[in-house]
């Protein structure tokens, strides 16, 4: 889900360095380039708590939980976060002023990072939401 938003950031950007005008020009600039901020900011903190928090309560009860309950989870929250860098390509294809255009990749590389599912993050919460690992007869 991240590849295709980091190719055509990566498109555009070569296109601005190259001094091809690919850029639309769009007269609302003003208006549109905080509500992307504030819509980067809710994808990328506000949204994934708030998922967090409602599948924290909805499994509050359950002594464990199954993994694919939890890989579940895990697969929406990747989705919620990784919106994020989309905005970046608005960013740049409608050419925001640069503190949004900076803010909203900083927002991007935060989500990207914070909620990357590494082995250590992983076995982490495995710990805390109390996975049943399944075992497998051989």
């Amino acid at each position: 889900m991240l590849i295709p938003a980091l190719i055509g950031i990566i498109i555009l950007e070569l296109f601005k360095l190259l001094k091809i005008s690919f850029v639309i020009k769009f007269f609302y600039l003003n208006i549109l380039s905080p509500i992307v901020f504030v819509l980067s900011v809710f994808f990328a903190i506000g949204f994934p708590l708030f998922y967090r928090s409602f599948f924290i309560n909805k499994i509050k009860e359950q002594k464990m939980i199954s993994l694919q309950q939890f890989q579940i989870f895990e697969k929406d929250l990747l989705v919620i976060t990784l919106i994020t860098p989309y905005f970046v390509l608005i960013t740049s294809l409608f050419k925001f002023p640069e503190f949004y255009f900076i803010a909203i990749t900083l927002l991007a590389m935060y989500s990207c990072y914070f909620y990357y599912p590494s082995k250590k993050r992983i076995n982490f919460e495995k710990k805390i939401f109390r996975i049943k690992e399944e075992i497998t007869e051989s």
